[in-house]
């Protein structure tokens, strides 16, 4: 934060190293909130740049700087101004859970209806050999009926992940940015996030509408807007422990089970989030503590 080279310098190395492309992600996101759109532009841009020189001269091209910009820094720049303009967390999952149903319109449409084919392609030819190399036994009859169905869920699911990755990214930003000027800050916000009345409706439609009727489409919607509801979970779960006055052992298991039982975590957080707005699981320690 001492100055836009530094920044860019240090967003162009993280960028570079493996593992670690969400924290330049996360720094780009900061300059944002910190000293506005322009800059944290300009930083991407001195940082994308930087990276596109080093790939060129390796011989690598630049499809990693276009790809680095359109899906990661964009995306996370655009969020931080809505998180510094409204200065809501809940308006900023809102518009990441929209930005994701964009992603997955956009496939099917560029797909001319369904990207199913498209994906049995992917897994078929990345999922086998992986398997091979692992040397697991495979019932080939079994995965051929998993793969068509994994198949017709991708585009929702990887929309999924690209949305809550990116609003991950943001919060671990805004924690930056509190720890710098606002210590203590970012727990209170976190704690506190709720979609509210209208995004639940709107949502819980939208979630009964792809589970009941027979639409690919819509199905994928679902997944997105499943995802959505599993991060307020996440902030209902933190706010519980946190008004409850709970050691922070007691937030260890359910991050193990994401990691072992990802679908599993993510559907019961999901569920958590959705019916907090009825039942204010956080208000309720509230008024029992006090």
């Amino acid at each position: 934060m001492a100055s836009r080279w530094r920044a860019s310098a240090v967003a162009a190395a993280l960028a570079l190293l493996p593992f670690t492309g969400m924290l330049a992600s996360a720094l780009v996101a900061l300059v944002v909130l910190r000293y506005g759109l322009r800059e944290g532009l300009l930083v991407a841009l001195v940082a994308a740049g930087g990276v596109a020189v080093l790939d060129l001269l390796s011989g690598a091209g630049t499809g990693r700087v276009v790809a680095l910009m359109a899906i990661n820094w964009l995306p996370v720049i655009g969020l931080a101004v809505v998180l510094a303009r409204t200065v809501s967390l809940a308006r900023t999952l809102q518009i990441a859970g929209i930005a994701g149903i964009g992603v997955v319109v956009g496939v099917f449409a560029a797909a001319g209806g369904d990207p199913a084919e498209f994906w049995f392609e992917v897994l078929r030819d990345t999922v086998l050999p992986f398997l091979e190399q692992l040397g697991m036994a495979m019932n080939r009859e079994v995965l051929d009926e998993a793969l068509p169905q994994m198949a017709m869920l991708m585009t929702g699911l990887a929309a999924a992940f690209w949305a809550a990755g990116h609003f991950i990214t943001l919060l671990l930003s805004r924690w930056w940015q509190a720890h710098l000027m606002n210590p203590g800050g970012f727990r209170t916000e976190f704690h506190s996030l709720r979609l509210g009345g209208v995004a639940t409706m709107i949502g819980s439609l939208g979630f009964i509408a792809g589970m009941l009727l027979d639409n690919t489409l819509l199905t994928n919607v679902a997944l997105v807007l499943v995802m959505v509801f599993a991060m307020q979970g996440l902030a209902v779960l933190h706010g519980v422990a946190g008004r409850a006055r709970l050691h922070w052992g007691w937030l260890v298991p359910p991050y193990v089970f994401m990691v072992m039982l990802p679908p599993h975590m993510v559907a019961l957080l999901a569920v958590m989030g959705f019916i907090d707005h009825w039942v204010d699981f956080r208000g309720r320690i509230g008024k029992g503590i006090n």
